[in-house]
């Protein structure tokens, strides 16, 4: 078994443990599991899941469902930056993220040299329609240990 550790650079917002727009806590939850920042996101998009539970007659909506929330968050540019660690997430909220694997370095050098100007128009109109609190964005630097 081995050890993941990356760095992730990102131009939004840093939230820490407790992101402001979705409830990360299990004990919230009695018989369902917490809707996690994929759902989060789908939702604001308009993207609906199934109503009936996954088996083997609904596993073709399930497959439509995910390939649906992959486009719409793929299109929307922004997404839910996870880092810390997977037993302690921290959030952020980004566009123009790059990421470095242990091991293999990236150049940010042509990411942060972008004109920020259309990555914030993104971000603020996403966080327009999710009704997320808007702050001046900035760069940010984490690790993440999986």
């Amino acid at each position: 078994m081995g050890v993941s550790t990356d760095a992730i650079l990102w131009f939004g917002f840093e939230y820490g443990e407790e992101p402001p727009w979705f409830d990360t806590d299990p004990d919230d939850y009695e018989d369902e599991e917490p809707e996690d920042s994929d759902d989060w996101m789908a939702r604001v998009l308009g993207i609906v899941g199934p109503v009936a539970d996954y088996s083997e007659e609904t596993a073709e909506e399930y497959q439509a469902h995910w390939k649906a929330k992959r486009e719409a968050i793929a299109a929307a540019g922004v997404e839910v930056i996870h880092h810390c660690h997977h037993e302690c997430v921290m959030y952020g909220l980004g566009v123009l993220k790059v990421s470095a694997s242990r091991g293999y370095p990236e150049n940010v050098s042509k990411h942060i040299a972008q004109d920020t100007a259309e990555a914030e128009a993104k971000l603020r109109a996403f966080c327009e329609r999710a009704g997320v609190e808007w702050a001046e964005p900035g760069w940010h630097l984490a690790s993440d240990w999986a």
